[in-house]
């Protein structure tokens, strides 16, 4: 540690089922320098917020911060110092270490990736948890917080504390852990769930710094909805709506959708192992999905294309799409193919605002009147039939 870093002390907890104990005992050899202790659910029911609230007690008393692994993953090479650094950088955030491929911030992960950054915000509607440092503090007090009898998950009730206590959520990049593919406690059919952007040899992707901000609008491609769509929020500590219509939105701004389809076409055509996972109009949206993100992307300097990390964060858009779309050997089968489909439809975006064809959207702000109906908040994404009127 320099003299330019603030000390502080780390307690390190994995929560774990007892039918998943040799998982935690795996993960806990592989970080013994952290001294994590297991913290078993005695009486498990499928609800996470309950071993959450003793995992997140167990915070020493001396300690300044407190890390808990949840037992279905997997660090990386190089994962303690790499973490002690990231707390040093970011001691008063709340700092997550995986999120999935399909997740809201796994595309701000991949404009950070895209731009050289090392922490994008986050953007979910809950706080991803699989690796999650907070301050010992704010550790104890949600121990403590009435919260924990409202929510039947960690993850929900991990982000209305800290949205209640206003405290800044950021992902590391690259992730430094990985998830494993484990039965689900929480009995949840969701699909595969990797990372965005994990490389066993973090410190191989390059020297980062700085913080990718989500910016006011995003492209998004809903896993369980299937489709595409923008979230959108009025300023950057507003919250996020969905636009349903992520081609009212380009045409908006005046983007010629027919030759942006012109390029899509020409795309297939380069890369034909890229067709036939999906239907057409998945793989369109899919396209419209990547094109937003490289203009989202665009406009906040240098953009990396072509870097080892932009390639494996792109990599994972499709797969992460699709996951309840395909199965996951097929997917495979075309992996490359569907990364340089991506690549191509983020160059385009990018292109489009560099050569002045698009404005960088990045912080774009839209009227109430273009807004209307195709503006919904998700209380429960999961449920179509929670939602209310921008």
């Amino acid at each position: 540690m320099t003299g330019t870093e603030p000390e502080f002390k780390l307690s390190t907890a994995i929560m774990t089922h007892p039918g998943r104990i040799e998982a935690a005992q795996s993960l806990a050899k592989s970080i013994v320098e952290l001294s994590p202790k297991i913290i078993v659910d005695p009486t498990p029911t499928g609800r996470t917020i309950d071993n959450a609230v003793r995992a997140w007690n167990a915070v020493e008393d001396d300690a300044t911060h407190h890390l808990v692994l949840q037992d279905d993953c997997h660090v990386c090479s190089g994962f303690i110092p790499m973490l002690r650094s990231a707390i040093s950088e970011m001691p008063h955030c709340a700092l997550s270490f995986f999120t999935t491929w399909s997740s809201r911030t796994s595309n701000v992960v991949r404009i950070a990736a895209l731009r050289r950054s090392r922490w994008a915000e986050v953007c979910d509607y809950y706080l991803p948890c699989v690796a999650l440092v907070l301050p010992a503090w704010m550790a104890q007090s949600f121990s403590l917080s009435s919260l924990n009898g409202v929510y039947l998950e960690d993850d929900s009730a991990l982000f209305e504390y800290i949205t209640k206590h206003d405290v800044r959520a950021y992902m590391h990049v690259p992730n430094l852990v990985q998830h494993s593919e484990l039965p689900t406690v929480a009995r949840n059919q969701v699909g595969t769930r990797l990372s965005v952007y994990f490389h066993d040899d973090a410190t191989a992707m390059g020297a980062r710094r700085g913080i990718t901000e989500a910016g006011t609008i995003l492209p998004q491609f809903s896993w369980y909805r299937r489709q595409n769509y923008w979230l959108y929020r009025r300023d950057t500590r507003a919250q996020w709506y969905e636009i349903n219509s992520e081609e009212s939105v380009l045409e908006y701004i005046g983007i010629d959708l027919d030759k942006v389809h012109d390029h899509y076409e020409k795309a297939r055509q380069a890369q034909p192992e890229a067709i036939g996972v999906v239907d057409d109009g998945s793989h369109y949206a899919l396209w419209l999905s990547a094109f937003g993100l490289g203009m989202a992307a665009a406009g906040r300097g240098n953009i990396y294309l072509h870097t080892d990390a932009a390639q494996i964060a792109l990599g994972t858009l499709a797969p992460g799409a699709w996951r309840l779309m395909a199965a996951d050997h097929v997917i495979a089968q075309h992996r490359v193919a569907l990364a340089k489909f991506v690549t191509a439809a983020v160059e385009l975006g990018v292109s489009y605002v560099k050569n002045g064809q698009a404005p960088a959207i990045h912080d774009i702000s839209l009227p109430s009147n273009f807004l209307g109906r195709r503006a919904l908040s998700h209380i429960d994404p999961m449920n179509p039939y929670n939602q209310r009127q921008l």
